[in-house]
């Protein structure tokens, strides 16, 4: 048993690396033993690639052995996995597997050395083979992932092992995950579907006394974001607009460095003053230096009591309007020039372009003529004079004037009085006529109360005649008619 050993040693070796080197292969081995196995060796190496089996008569005893299991497509066998050698004792088994990412599909998974017949070969006529072996081995195919929602999905093939799923999120969103999936050997994806975030900035915390405008509800890239002060305040900075960049974060507010970007009691400062002619009223508010909204100063000049406006403080923080501009203030008044028909105490201003302040004009007018007006102008500190030119009129026409006022008025005053007589006349005949006509019924009927009639029909004096020639019923008092 120990010299078939040996053998099958020695021709594995020799199949292997076609040496009869077999040192590194049998050990512990007497030295006649080994050259006999080597030379055993060397001559059926030959006939082991042919008939698959050894006969060795030096000591009647029969050999058999099978080459390498019959290989499987996508498979293998635990011989050829842990192989030593590749001669294989009759009786010995080959279990098969399927490769890594192959599963079995149908047919039986192991094979055995056996000695049978074989026609072919009349000098052996017991042959050592493997038994046929039908197993197949198919690839590992895991389920169908899915879609990712706003995503598109590329795959090559179906979904077999080793395959790989492409995800690819649309436009304006983002992967969060790895965008592929790989089928592997257990028939599971390697790991979850990704998912498509869309693209947008984050929601910021409101701004105390304010608040964010956001040009796209979404907050995508691109879009923007304004900060805006409620009324009675306003930002602390200039440019208050942040935009979404592509990293989902939003910009920095301009200029403004580690300062905290807030909303501030709006205030509008004391307006500035060209020069000292300009007076502001009042020169301070109640608050304090600067005014609150709503705020009303007035602007007037020193040199001008005409010039003057108002401006307000406005919700942001500004005046409705600037300071108006002041006259410079003149020690000078400009000339007079020439009075028709009269003069005045100096003949210097007519024939200056200025007058100096304080100086005094007195006016004066020609023979028949008659001042009309002041009769003196002083010029003010202010540059203007203190009333206006005054004008020298002909006295005869102011006379004949005067004359045609006086007769105007006394035919005004004589019109009146007759109309006053002529109402006075008709007023007494109304009166006088009355009086007759009560005394001439008197005369016919005495002095008697009655009672007026409604109609108010009054009675001529022929009617009365008439109405006295009729004898009074006696039934009947006169009374009552």
């Amino acid at each position: 048993m120990r010299f078939n050993e040996i053998i099958l040693s020695v021709i594995s070796a020799v199949l292997i690396s076609n040496t009869l080197r077999c040192d590194s292969v049998i050990t512990n081995v007497s030295q006649s033993e080994l050259i006999v196995a080597q030379v055993v060796a060397k001559d059926v190496a030959k006939e082991v690639a042919q008939h698959n089996h050894i006969t060795h008569t030096d000591r009647n005893q029969h050999l058999y052995f099978c080459g390498e299991p019959p290989q499987v497509m996508n498979g293998v066998s635990n011989l050829m996995r842990n192989q030593k050698h590749n001669v294989f004792k009759v009786g010995e088994i080959a279990i098969y597997s399927c490769d890594v990412g192959y599963e079995w599909k149908s047919g039986k998974q192991e094979t055995q050395c056996v000695l049978s017949d074989d026609p072919s070969h009349p000098s052996h006529p017991s042959s050592p083979r493997w038994q046929p072996i039908d197993l197949i081995c198919e690839p590992v195919r895991c389920e169908d992932p899915g879609h990712v929602e706003d995503a598109t999905r590329r795959v090559l093939g179906d979904f077999l092992y080793n395959t790989n799923v492409n995800y690819e999120c649309r436009e304006g969103f983002r992967t969060i995950g790895a965008p592929f999936l790989t089928c592997k050997s257990d028939g599971t994806w390697n790991r979850a579907k990704p998912k498509c975030q869309k693209k947008r900035c984050p929601l910021l915390e409101s701004l105390p006394n304010g608040r964010i405008v956001y040009s796209d509800v979404d907050r995508r890239t691109d879009s923007k974001l304004e900060y805006m002060c409620n009324p009675g305040f306003k930002l602390n900075a200039m440019n208050a607009i942040r935009y979404c960049r592509q990293d989902d974060s939003w910009s920095e507010v301009p200029d403004m460095n580690d300062t905290l970007l807030e909303c501030l009691v709006v205030r509008c400062e004391p307006p500035v003053r060209p020069h000292s002619g300009l007076r502001v009223l009042p020169s301070r508010s109640k608050s304090g230096n600067s005014y609150k909204p709503g705020d009303v100063i007035i602007f007037s000049c020193d040199t001008s009591h005409k010039t003057k406006a108002s401006s307000k403080c406005l919700a942001d923080g500004q005046w409705s309007r600037g300071p108006p501009h002041c006259p410079e203030r003149s020690n000078s008044c400009a000339a007079i020039g020439e009075l028709a028909h009269g003069s005045y105490n100096t003949t210097a201003a007519s024939k200056l372009s200025v007058v100096k302040a304080s100086t005094r004009l007195d006016f004066y007018c020609d023979d028949s003529y008659i001042l009309e007006g002041s009769a003196s102008l002083t010029c003010l500190s202010s540059g203007v004079w203190n009333g206006t030119v005054p004008k020298c009129a002909f006295a005869g026409a102011l006379r004949d004037s005067q004359s045609s006022r006086l007769t105007i008025l006394i035919t005004s005053i004589a019109a009146l009085v007759v109309i006053v007589f002529v109402i006075s006349c008709v007023v007494v005949c109304r009166w006088r006529q009355q009086q007759v006509q009560r005394r001439r019924w008197q005369q016919y009927f005495g002095h008697y109360n009655h009672r007026q009639s409604k109609t108010n029909i009054m009675l001529n004096q022929n009617e009365m005649k008439c109405f006295r020639q009729t004898p009074p019923k006696p039934t009947v008092p006169v009374t009552d008619l």
